[in-house]
């Protein structure tokens, strides 16, 4: 499948989405592998579709369905703790995952999270967390995610929800701010991976300002005695 960037964006949304699935990886998160390719000076994201191989469908399934929620409903990351512990028999491997993409989230200021953009694919173990995508920066503080953590959506508050939501994925506070650690490892590389991707200058100021105060709350939030 691929992505092209839309003509009236004012930045390069597809370069960034390409930064984004990588850092990811980077951060030990199952995502859908990606090639960042120019056309014609514009930037064009390949994506490989995990629902499907070269000879069959696999099964796929929104969150929005698997929570029971329709467009437009306030969703919340407890929502989809409870559908993977309702349709996974291996509930507490993808939790875990869960956990470590709402930190990501965070870090990258990744709002566009609502409910169609998280989904399961069908396994031996029933239905477990498709890999990660749809991932983009956010750079205006402002705007709110669109899938709660634990009731929080603002980007001031939302360092500090993440170690109380990972006691509710079923992870210590420990094993929490150890995964936080690595998030933060992985994605304190991100400039010059930019850079690397052709990306503008003054998109990298404008974009990775709020990245870089994003990993300073986070630093913050699992700083010894916060």
């Amino acid at each position: 499948m691929a992505k092209f960037s839309r003509p009236g964006d004012d930045r390069d949304v597809t370069a960034w989405e390409s930064l984004a699935l990588e850092l990811a990886r980077r951060a030990g998160i199952d995502t859908t592998e990606s090639r960042l390719l120019s056309i014609d000076e514009r930037s064009v994201l390949l994506l490989h579709r995990f629902d499907c191989t070269a000879d069959r469908r696999i099964g796929y399934m929104s969150a929005m369905t698997a929570t029971g929620h329709r467009d437009g409903e306030a969703g919340d990351y407890l929502d989809i703790v409870e559908a993977i512990e309702d349709h996974r028999r291996r509930w507490c491997s993808d939790c875990a995952e869960l956990f470590r993409r709402v930190a990501f989230s965070v870090a990258l200021h990744n709002t566009d999270d609502h409910l169609r953009n998280h989904g399961f694919i069908r396994a031996d173990a029933g239905w477990q967390l498709s890999p990660a995508f749809d991932i983009n920066p956010e750079p205006e503080p402002a705007v709110e995610r669109q899938t709660a953590i634990n009731g929080v959506v603002s980007a001031e508050t939302e360092a500090e929800a993440l170690l109380e939501f990972a006691s509710l994925c079923h992870l210590t506070k420990p094993t929490a701010v150890s995964v936080l650690n690595e998030v933060v490892s992985a994605v304190e590389g991100w400039k010059s991976r930019a850079v690397g991707r052709g990306i503008r200058r003054a998109e990298i100021a404008e974009v990775g300002a709020f990245i870089d105060e994003q990993l300073a709350r986070l630093r913050k939030a699992i700083r010894p005695g916060s």
